[in-house]
């Protein structure tokens, strides 16, 4: 049998605390009449927020200007252009990053079997060197 405090499961229940609430009473609390100014229009364009100038909707049912849907797709489809070209970019960067960093460990294995060939010939011409004198 385990004694556990209230205040070590305080949050495990649907039920606030009293002071809890209290803490939470400028959350989600604060009631606003939603006037005029707050709702759009029902011939007014979702993006421009205009009264609708050649009127388009989508499936869903918002009401868009042809020229503001347009516009909209066009100003996406260039976005995504740069952003695929951005992204070709990247990818060569770190393709050429790659291959620098496969080019410097071929290097540096060369490097040492130079260094480690260096030491034997050094070594089998100091024992020919002994042998003949």
């Amino acid at each position: 049998v385990s004694t556990q405090s209230t205040g070590q499961n305080n949050t495990a229940g649907a039920i606030f605390t009293h002071y809890e609430k209290r803490q939470l009473k400028e959350y989600g609390t604060q009631k606003q009449r939603l006037t005029r100014d707050n709702l759009k229009p029902f011939d007014a364009c979702t993006i421009c927020l205009q009264p609708v100038v050649n009127p388009m909707a989508d499936k869903a049912g918002s009401i868009y200007c042809k020229q503001c849907i347009y516009q909209y797709l066009l100003d996406q489809k260039k976005l995504y252009k740069k952003l695929l070209k951005d992204y070709k970019t990247q990818e060569k960067e770190e393709k050429t990053e790659q291959q620098a960093k496969v080019k410097e460990k071929e290097n540096a294995r060369i490097e040492r079997f130079m260094n480690s060939e260096k030491g034997l010939i050094t070594q089998s011409n100091k024992k020919k060197k002994d042998t003949i004198n």
